[in-house]
């Protein structure tokens, strides 16, 4: 039940009620010579789903025929329903354009700081106080190298708007270069505390499944390649929200610590294996340098941004 409840709260249409004949994964089956779903229904327009004799089938009455003939047939398809919603989009149309536009600078070679600027300020014109345009900007100032002002947009972000997701993830990868991992480790935990759970049956988001293995791997370095200067007891409010979720989400946070420990390893054995000085040295600063391990994914990020201005 928790499951369709959640897909009949999904924005199909403003105006029409919609009924799918099967749940995702499903395959319709057989009544006869016809579907199941298709038979069923044409009985129910021909009065049988007419339950209070008014004369006007509603399509609360259709899905409760639907739901009861499949259950005493012993039909294995479960209808799906999705009510119109014509509640007004968060954001208007030329809000989300503009975002866009300020997404778009994530992908091109040199960033102009004037323009990006511009652009910024006009979809604050828009619609102001959205959390949107200030999470594209501040991602468009930290692929600029602008990192003071990106923390700054992000910190305010993180305060404002606790449950948007991007800006701690944001937090977190700054502030673990700045070398202030208790921060970092606090912005991770509160990442992974925030992503939704996965409907039942469904596997994480491609951002959810980046996020996890993205903690996994800020964890593991700095237990492995930081030696004593995050210790295990700094971790640990991360390990339990990782353990506690138990929808999967430590599969995947569990991928980031094994790459880490195995890269961690090899630059290790090639220590071990090499008397350079000069190779040695630069071993060394990889085992220490956390953008050897992992990157900021703009584009992974990116697409989850455009993926909430629908909602």
């Amino acid at each position: 039940m928790a499951a369709r409840r959640a897909v009949e709260k999904q924005r199909v249409s403003v105006s029409v009620g919609v009924v799918a004949s099967t749940s995702k994964g499903e395959h319709g089956q057989l009544l006869g010579d016809y579907g199941a779903f298709a038979s069923i229904v044409a009985n129910g327009l021909k009065g049988q789903a007419d339950g209070n004799g008014d004369n006007f089938i509603s399509s609360d009455e259709l899905f409760d025929l639907l739901a009861a003939d499949f259950k005493k047939r012993r039909i294995t398809q479960t209808p799906q329903r999705f009510l119109p919603d014509a509640t007004r989009p968060r954001l208007t149309k030329e809000t989300r354009e503009a975002v866009e536009k300020l997404l778009g600078y994530l992908t091109v070679p040199r960033i102009d700081e004037s323009s990006l600027s511009t652009h910024y300020d006009y979809a604050r014109f828009l619609q102001p106080k959205k959390p949107d345009v200030d999470i594209a900007y501040g991602l468009a100032q930290l692929k600029l190298g602008s990192t003071t002002d990106a923390q700054r947009v992000f910190e305010n972000l993180a305060r404002d708007h606790p449950k948007r997701l991007v800006p701690n993830h944001a937090l977190a990868w700054q502030y673990f270069l700045q070398g202030n991992h208790d921060q970092s480790i606090a912005a991770l935990t509160k990442l992974v505390n925030g992503l939704p759970k996965p409907l039942e049956g469904a596997e994480h988001d491609a951002y959810a499944q980046h996020v996890l293995q993205f903690a996994g791997v800020l964890r593991q370095f700095g237990v492995s390649a930081l030696d004593t200067r995050l210790i295990f007891e700094k971790t640990k409010p991360l390990d339990t929200a990782i353990k506690q979720r138990a929808d999967g989400a430590e599969a995947f946070f569990r991928t980031g610590v094994t790459a880490v420990r195995k890269t961690v390893d090899q630059l290790n054995q090639k220590l071990r294996n090499t008397t350079d000085p000069t190779e040695q040295a630069a071993l060394r600063r990889d085992l220490r340098r956390l953008s050897f391990y992992t990157a900021f994914d703009f584009k992974v990020i990116a697409a989850a941004v455009r993926a909430g201005l629908e909602r």
